[in-house]
């Protein structure tokens, strides 16, 4: 008897279906980490990231929008980073608090994320990279799965309310794709 997906497992599931749903409008399905291109697709995934981010912030600060649907649309594209690495859920629901540089402050997560895109070797101005090492990209995204986890619970967001709330904001994605939005 299989036991049900855990939280985190289903959250890998949904986003991977959106990876395969958009398949048709964007670049390969699966960026390949170890070419200039798929390292781009990453660094991309990273700043959609941090620029959801900036959009909770600013939820916090004009309390115009909902900041814990903000910090959803961050967690897409966390985990879609997460994916691409080919980190497993398990190793983010079982990540030491070693990973952890800080406490969870807004700078420890971009320096966390900037941490992330240092571990992408292949840059456009250098003709030789150096190898990129898939387990330091994967510890570095895990760090930044426990830093952006730790952010959230600052504004006494459990991850039970933020996993709702990426549901809740997949159903609008899919919603979207239906539509052809």
């Amino acid at each position: 008897m299989n036991a049900a997906p855990s939280p985190i497992e289903l959250i890998f599931h949904k986003q991977q279906q959106l990876i395969e749903a958009f398949h048709g409008i964007e670049h390969p399905i699966m960026p390949d980490i170890h070419t200039l291109a798929g390292q781009q697709k990453l660094r991309l995934t990273v700043l959609f990231f941090i620029e959801e981010l900036f959009e909770a912030s600013d939820a916090l600060n004009t309390l115009e929008d909902s900041p814990l649907e903000e910090f959803a649309d961050a967690l897409h594209f966390l985990i879609e980073l997460a994916i691409f690495a080919g980190v497993k859920p398990a190793q983010l629901e079982e990540s030491p608090a070693s990973h952890i540089i800080s406490v969870g402050g807004w700078q420890d997560v971009v320096l966390q994320a900037g941490s992330v895109v240092y571990n992408l070797k292949h840059k456009p101005w250098k003709r030789n990279p150096k190898p990129t090492s898939e387990s330091n990209l994967r510890v570095s995204i895990i760090g930044l799965y426990a830093e952006f986890i730790a952010l959230v619970g600052h504004y006494t967001i459990t991850p039970d309310e933020l996993f709702e709330a990426y549901h809740a904001k997949h159903q609008k994605n899919n919603e979207r794709i239906n539509s052809n939005v």
